[in-house]
């Protein structure tokens, strides 16, 4: 599976490379932020479409009703944002009659993704597919049993960006599904890593060009976790003060008492020169960690602008330290 993720990891850096509608389609389904840009005709409206952009109603009509000098329909990713641009969805019909003369399930299934009045269509039709494909897409819409295995043919799945889709889809699926299954650290680093990707739609990309959610400290960061954690695991605790050390004591950001999970936030600043004053934090922090109800501390690291000069310097408090009984790990999120 991590020779799948590395194989996927390259596609998708390949997809993300250039600016153009397969770009803006991949980054909408799976929460990218996209690159603000200026673009003419039809790709001015796709974007528009994939960013959640009001865009002038006339503009949007005479590119679907003439298509004389647009060419929306000559691309499926370019058709889509197009069609997302229509936030009445009045033009709802053409999109159905466009669906319907596509040949290949995984290009259905991502239009499916993109426009829910298509899913129930896409999902009565998941019975006529070959073994393969009824297998995949019913595992994805839960209609399965739930004992999919995944088995991804490199060649078959990772070709085009449609593939792309389906296979990181499945990976998705298959991390949310066995979330309990692991143990609780490893399900709280997960969400940790995709902690960047997860705010984008509340600090970028809101709805309807609505201002975003401001994160400009760690207690916002807290916040955040907090409540992101408290969906899934009810004994999260906030601020909770480890007992004195020779006189002195941490207040650690989250943890799991009963479980001996420790997260401890960290954020760099735009004002920030580089990671210096986070490492000596830290440093004085580790001493404190040094006590019998800590078995794991995660060390969360924020660093939305990018102040961080080298991670590698993270990397001590990851090794095991003389006389500490807990291990370390550190995430960083951009």
């Amino acid at each position: 599976m991590v020779y799948l993720e590395d194989i996927l990891r390259n596609k998708e850096k390949q997809v993300l490379s250039t600016e153009n509608p397969t770009k803006w389609l991949y980054c909408y389904l799976f929460g990218i932020g996209i690159p603000d840009g200026d673009y003419r005709g039809e790709n001015a409206i796709s974007y528009s479409g994939y960013k959640n952009l009001n865009i002038d109603v006339a503009q949007l009509d005479n590119c679907i009703n003439t298509n004389a000098k647009m060419n929306y329909t000559s691309s499926i990713p370019l058709f889509i944002g197009v069609h997302l641009a229509d936030k009445e969805m009045k033009y709802a019909d053409k999109v159905i009659q466009f669906y319907q003369t596509l040949k290949r399930n995984k290009e259905k299934y991502v239009f499916s993704l993109c426009f829910s009045f298509l899913r129930d269509i896409f999902k009565n039709e998941i019975e006529n597919m070959n073994e393969d494909d009824k297998l995949v897409y019913k595992y994805l819409y839960n209609m399965g049993s739930g004992n999919f295995q995944i088995n991804i043919p490199i060649n078959e799945y990772s070709s085009d960006v449609y593939d792309l889709i389906v296979s990181k889809k499945l990976l998705e699926k298959d991390r949310m599904l066995n979330i309990y299954e692991n143990s609780m650290k490893d399900s709280i680093i997960y969400m940790l890593q995709n902690f960047s990707n997860a705010i984008i739609k509340i600090t970028k990309n809101r709805y309807a060009d609505r201002a975003g959610i401001s994160i400009e400290q760690e207690y916002d960061v807290q916040d955040i976790l907090f409540a992101f954690f408290k969906f899934y695991f009810n004994d999260a605790i906030r601020e909770n003060p480890l007992p004195k050390r020779a006189g002195s004591y941490s207040i650690i950001d989250i943890c799991f008492p009963e479980r001996k999970i420790y997260i401890e936030i960290k954020m760099l600043k735009k004002s920030d020169k580089n990671e210096k004053e986070i490492i000596e934090q830290l440093k004085k922090d580790m001493f404190d960690y040094e006590h019998k109800d800590v078995e794991n501390l995660i060390i969360f690291v924020y660093d939305p602008f990018r102040r961080i000069q080298d991670k590698d310097n993270f990397k001590d408090f990851e090794k095991t330290r003389n006389g500490a009984n807990y291990t370390c790990s550190v995430i960083i999120q951009n």
